[in-house]
C-alpha cells in the first residue's frame, strides 16, 4: 500500500500526535499555573456518607440510587473559574503573541494612515464649500463628514479571541470561594451539616494545578409530608391546588431532599397555575413554606401557607382580603399614531391639540377622546358576493382620525373576552400571552403593550388595555443569498417590496424578483458525439430569474366572516395567493414555469398545522437543446421523454405538520418529534369537466396547447431528536429521519413530471452518493455510456441516523449513517431484460444503499457551515456478492474490460468517499 493510500490515516495520527504533544501551559507566565480539573478526583467524600455522586448521563445509576443524591455536574458548574476547553486552548496556543501584537500594531498604523487621508480630503472639501458660501454671501455651508475606517486587529487576534481562549490561571482565592459555594449549595439541597475543605495539587513539570474538594455532607433532611394549609382563607385555592396536582402531578415526593430550589419552583408553579385560572395578580410572594422538623430526626413536615392580599381603600386604610378569581369587564384598544405621515390631515389634528392645550412631545401623538370609536356592531358595506356580514365584537377602539386596522381583526386576536355572565370571560394569564403573541404575529405593530388592571367600579372584574403603535407599512429590501441544494451551490440576489397592511386588515403584499446562477447536475454526462460534460458541481451552469407576487390574508378568504367567527381563535387562519414565473436557462434546456396557487393554512392546538392548497396551476414550457433532444430520442425511453416535456398541471395539495417541541419544552422535556405528510393530486378537474377530449395529440389530451398531467403523490418526512444529556440540551443529540414517498402517474401522464419526481443522493440526503445520481433500485447505470447522470423515480424510502456532539459552541461534529434508495413503479418496456429499477418487495432489501461517515460543523450563530465525508458501505448498483465494501469485485472488474476505455476512465470508484459541503444541518 502506497503513501497516497495511507495519507488520510497518517494525517489523522499526525494531528493527534501534535495535538496531544503540545504543551498546554505554553503561554502561562512564570510562577503561575494553568488551572485544570480532574473530574474523577475533583470531589471526595467520607466513607459511609449518605451523599451519592452520580453522572447525569448515567440514567441506570440514577434509577438505582436513593433520593439523597447529588449530580456531579451540578457541583462542577459551581466552580469558578471554569477550566479551559482543550480545543480552544490548543487554538490559542497556535497563535504567536509576538506576531499577533506586531500585526495589531501594523493594522493600527495602516488605519491611522488611511483615516488621515480621509480627514485631509474632508478638510479640502469643506474649505472649498466654505469659500463658495462666502462668495455667495452665506454664513453657513453644508459640511462634509467622511466616515473614518474602523481599526482592525488582524486574523491572529480574531482567531485567538473568537475561536481560542487565553489560559485560565490557578487562583487559590477563587478555589476557596468555590468551596464556599459548594457548601451553600449542599445546604440548600438539604445537607445542613456538611463541611467542605479545599486543597490544590501542583504539577511543577507541566506547570499545571488542579483543586480537590473534600466533602463531608452529613445526614440530609428528607421531606416526610407536604400539604397546602387546610386553614387557608380561600377555599378556591384549595380547589386549584388539588386541580394542579391532578393535571400536572406533584414535583415533590415523600423522601425527597429538603431542597430550597425545588420548594421555590413549587411556589412559582402553583402561582402560575392560579394566574392561568383567573387569579389575577397572584404571585409566589403570597406563598411561603413552614417546615417542622420536631416530630422525627432528619424528617421535615412541609406546609404551604398563603398570605392574604392587602388592599388600600379610598381613605388610605389597608385591609386584608382573600384571594379570588376575576372576570374581564372591558377591553380597550388604544391605537397610537407612529408619525405625522400617518395622519390624513395633520394640520387639523394639530389645531385640535391646541384647543385642548396639548402638543406632540417625545414622538408621542396624544389620542383625542372626541374621536372615540366604540361601536360594538358594524355592518360590512361591500362584499364580493352574498348578503352583507354583521360583525359583532366587544370592546372599545380609541384612535385619531382613522383606524389603521380592521376592528374585527383585532377582536379575533384577543382572547380576554367580555361576557355578561355564565362560565366565560375569565381572566387567564396565558390568554394575555397568547393575545400578545397573536397581535405580534400580524406584523403590523411596532409596539404592543398589554396592561391588565382592576376595575374600580365592579368587584371581581379586571379591565384589559392594549396600547398599539403601527410599524412602517412598506418595506424595501435587497438580499444576497448563498444557497446549497444537495451539494450544488448557487449565488443569487433578490429585490423585495412588502406592504404589511395593504387593505387595512393586516393583508401582506410581497413583490420580489430574484436572479442568480447556480450549479445543477447535467442530465447526461456526455454529448451526442461522446464528449464528456464538465462536472456541473464545479461551474455555475444555470441562470435563473424568478419574479413572484404573493398576498397573505390573516383569515380564510372567501369564507364569510360570520362563519369565520364560529371557528376557534386558535386556528390562526391564513390565506395565501401566489403568482410566480420562473425562467431557468441550463446547458440541456431552457425552462419557463408559470404558477398560480390559492391556499388555506390553519393550526390545531399547539402541535398540528394544516395547509390546504385548493388549486395550484402550473404551466411548464421547455425549450430543449439539440444535443439534449437527440440524446433523449436515442434512449427511446417514453417515461424519461415525458418527464422532460411541456405540461400543464392543476394540483390539489394537503400538508399536515406535527411538531411537539414547544409542548415538550413546556413540560421540561428535551426530546421532540417533527413530521410532515403531503398528499397531492393533479388532473382530476379535467377528468370531471372533460376538457381536452376533442384536442388529442400523440394520444395525450391538450390544454393551452400542451398535455395536462394526471398523478397522485404522497410524501412523508418524520424526524425525532433525542437529547442524550438532559441537563445540557443540544450538547449531544441523536437525530433520526425517515423519508417515504410514492407518486403514481396515470391517464394523460406516462410518468411523473420532473418537479414531482423523487431524487436521492447529495449533502442533505444519502451523503455517500453524489446529488441526484442514485439510480432506481439496482439499475447499473455505470454499464450504460448513454445513461443519464440525473436519475428520477416514482418512489423513495430513506432512513438517516446522526449522532451530533460538540467540541465547543463554535466547533461541532457528527457521525452518521444513511440508508435508502429510489424505485420506479413500472418498467418502461423498452428492454427485454429484467428492469432492476422497478420496486419488488422480494429484492428491495438487497437494493438498499447504505453510507456512513463523519462531518464537522462551524456554528457562526446566524448560519452553520457543514463539511461531511461519507463512504458507501453497501452499493446496490454492484453485482450480487460484491455490494458490501469488504467484498471482492471480480465480476465488476471483468465488466469494465468490456466497456470503452475512455468511458471507463470517467467512472468513479464504486466505494469512493464523497466529500459534501452544506449550509445548515441536513435535517
Amino acid at each position: 500500500m502506497g503513501l497516497k493510500q495511507k495519507s488520510p490515516v497518517v494525517l489523522l495520527f499526525l494531528f493527534l500526535f501534535v495535538f496531544s504533544g503540545c504543551k498546554q501551559a505554553k503561554y502561562v507566565p512564570d510562577g503561575e499555573f494553568l488551572y485544570t480539573t480532574k473530574k474523577k478526583n475533583l470531589f471526595r467524600s467520607a466513607k459511609k456518607s449518605t451523599i451519592h455522586f452520580i453522572v447525569a448521563e448515567d440514567s441506570a445509576l440514577v434509577a438505582k440510587s436513593s433520593q439523597s443524591q447529588i449530580v456531579i455536574e451540578d457541583l462542577y458548574d459551581l466552580l469558578k473559574p471554569q477550566p479551559n476547553k482543550p480545543l480552544k486552548l490548543f487554538v490559542y496556543n497556535r497563535i504567536d503573541p509576538v506576531k499577533m501584537e506586531a500585526q495589531i500594531e501594523k493594522k493600527k498604523l495602516k488605519t491611522i494612515k488611511k483615516n488621515n487621508k480621509r480627514i485631509a480630503r474632508q478638510n479640502r472639501i469643506n474649505r472649498k464649500r466654505n469659500a463658495k458660501a462666502k462668495v455667495k454671501g452665506e454664513s453657513h455651508y453644508f459640511e462634509k463628514n467622511i466616515r473614518l475606517k474602523k481599526e482592525r486587529k488582524g486574523w491572529r487576534h480574531w482567531i485567538s479571541i473568537n475561536i481560542g481562549t487565553p489560559p485560565v490561571l490557578m487562583d487559590s482565592i477563587k478555589v476557596a470561594k468555590s468551596a464556599q459555594q459548594i457548601q451553600l449549595f449542599l445546604k440548600k439541597r438539604g445537607f445542613y451539616e456538611n463541611t467542605v475543605n479545599d486543597s490544590i495539587v501542583y504539577n511543577y513539570r507541566q506547570q499545571k494545578a488542579y483543586p480537590i474538594y473534600s466533602i463531608k455532607p452529613g445526614r440530609p433532611i428528607l421531606i416526610n409530608s407536604i400539604q397546602l394549609d387546610p386553614a387557608t382563607g380561600s377555599s378556591g385555592l384549595q380547589t386549584e391546588y388539588k386541580s394542579m396536582l391532578k393535571k400536572q402531578n406533584t414535583m415533590i415526593f415523600k423522601g425527597d431532599l429538603l431542597d430550597e430550589d425545588k420548594l421555590d419552583a413549587e411556589r412559582e408553579r402553583f402561582s402560575k397555575f392560579c394566574r392561568d385560572n383567573a387569579y389575577f395578580n397572584f404571585s409566589k410572594s403570597y406563598i411561603y413554606f413552614e417546615v417542622d422538623t420536631s416530630k422525627a430526626p432528619y424528617k421535615a413536615d412541609v406546609t404551604m401557607r398563603i398570605i392574604p392580599k392587602t388592599i388600600e381603600d379610598d381613605d388610605g386604610n389597608t385591609k386584608e382580603v382573600i384571594h379570588r378569581n376575576y372576570k374581564v369587564s372591558d377591553v380597550t384598544y388604544f391605537i397610537h399614531n407612529k408619525n405625522a405621515k400617518s395622519f390624513k390631515d395633520f394640520e387639523t389634528y394639530k389645531s385640535r391639540l391646541e384647543q385642548y392645550g396639548l402638543s406632540v412631545s417625545g414622538g408621542k401623538y396624544p389620542l383625542l377622546d372626541t374621536l372615540n370609536y366604540a361601536d360594538t356592531v358594524l355592518k360590512k358595506k361591500f362584499v364580493f358576493f352574498g348578503p352583507a356580514d354583521t360583525l359583532i365584537y366587544r370592546g372599545t377602539f380609541i384612535y385619531n382620525e382613522k383606524l389603521p386596522v380592521s376592528p374585527f381583526l383585532l377582536d379575533r386576536q384577543n382572547y380576554l373576552e367580555i361576557t355578561d355572565g355564565g362560565d366565560n370571560g375569565w381572566y387567564r394569564e396565558y390568554y394575555v400571552e397568547r393575545s400578545y403573541s397573536r397581535m405580534l404575529g400580524l406584523d403590523i405593530f411596532g409596539s404592543i403593550t398589554p396592561v391588565v388592571m382592576y376595575d374600580p367600579n365592579q368587584t371581581g372584574r379586571v379591565m384589559m388595555r392594549y396600547d398599539l403603535t403601527p410599524s412602517n407599512k412598506q418595506i424595501f429590501s435587497f438580499e444576497p443569498n448563498l444557497s446549497n441544494s444537495n451539494g450544488y451551490l448557487g449565488l443569487s440576489a433578490s429585490a423585495n417590496y412588502t406592504n404589511k397592511n395593504i387593505f387595512g386588515g393586516a393583508e401582506k403584499l410581497k413583490i420580489s424578483i430574484t436572479g442568480g446562477a447556480e450549479s445543477q447536475p447535467a442530465v447526461f454526462d456526455r454529448t451526442i458525439d461522446g464528449e464528456p460534460v464538465l462536472s456541473s458541481g464545479r461551474q455555475f451552469n444555470t441562470i435563473e430569474i424568478y419574479p413572484k407576487v404573493s398576498l397573505e390574508f390573516p383569515r380564510l378568504l372567501l369564507m364569510p366572516k360570520s362563519l369565520q367567527r364560529t371557528l376557534g381563535k386558535r386556528l390562526y387562519p391564513q390565506t395565501l395567493l401566489e403568482l410566480s414565473y420562473n425562467y431557468q436557462k441550463r446547458t440541456d434546456f431552457t425552462r419557463n414555469l408559470t404558477e398560480f396557487s390559492y391556499a388555506w393554512k390553519f393550526s390545531e392546538g399547539k402541535t398540528k398545522t394544516h395547509k390546504v392548497k385548493w388549486q395550484s396551476f402550473n404551466f411548464v414550457k421547455l425549450d430543449k437543446s439539440e444535443n439534449f433532444q437527440l440524446l433523449l430520442s436515442q434512449l427511446n425511453d417514453p417515461f424519461l421523454i415525458n418527464t422532460y416535456n411541456d405540461h400543464f398541471s392543476n394540483k390539489f395539495e394537503y400538508v399536515f405538520s406535527y411538531n411537539n417541541q414547544r409542548v415538550q419544552r413546556e413540560d421540561g422535556k428535551k426530546n421532540y418529534l417533527f413530521g410532515t405528510a403531503t398528499a397531492s393530486t393533479s388532473g382530476y378537474i379535467f377528468d370531471i369537466t372533460g376538457v381536452g377530449k376533442n384536442n388529442v395529440v400523440d394520444g395525450l389530451r391538450q390544454v393551452l396547447g400542451v398535455p395536462f398531467t394526471q398523478f397522485t403523490r404522497v410524501d412523508f418526512d418524520i424526524r425525532y431528536y433525542m437529547n442524550l444529556i438532559k441537563a445540557r440540551p443540544n450538547k449531544q443529540i441523536i437525530a433520526y429521519r425517515f423519508l417515504a414517498g410514492l407518486g403514481y402517474a396515470y391517464g394523460n401522464s406516462p410518468s411523473l413530471p420532473y418537479e414531482e419526481s423523487f431524487f436521492a443522493g447529495g449533502s442533505n440526503d444519502i451523503r455517500a452518493f453524489a446529488a441526484r445520481t442514485m439510480a432506481p433500485g439496482g439499475t447499473q447505470t455505470w454499464r450504460d455510456p448513454n445513461s443519464t447522470t440525473t436519475q428520477v423515480s416514482d418512489m423513495r424510502l430513506e432512513l438517516n441516523i446522526e449522532y451530533r456532539f460538540q467540541f465547543s459552541d463554535f466547533l461541532k461534529a457528527a457521525i452518521f449513517t444513511d440508508a435508502g434508495n429510489i424505485w420506479k413503479l413500472r418498467s418502461d418496456g423498452s428492454s427485454t431484460e429484467e428492469d432492476l429499477g422497478v420496486f419488488n418487495p422480494s429484492t428491495a432489501g438487497e437494493q438498499i444503499a447504505i453510507g456512513a461517515g463523519a462531518g464537522l460543523r462551524l456554528d457562526f450563530d446566524f448560519f452553520v457551515v457543514r463539511l461531511d465525508m461519507a463512504i458507501p458501505v453497501h452499493n446496490p448498483y454492484m453485482f450480487q456478492g460484491e455490494r458490501w465494501i469488504w467484498e471482492k469485485r471480480t465480476e465488476y472488474a471483468a465488466e469494465l474490460n468490456n466497456l470503452p476505455a475512455d468511458y471507463v476512465s470517467t467512472l468513479s470508484r464504486p466505494f469512493r468517499p464523497t466529500l459534501s459541503f452544506g449550509i445548515g444541518y441536513p435535517f
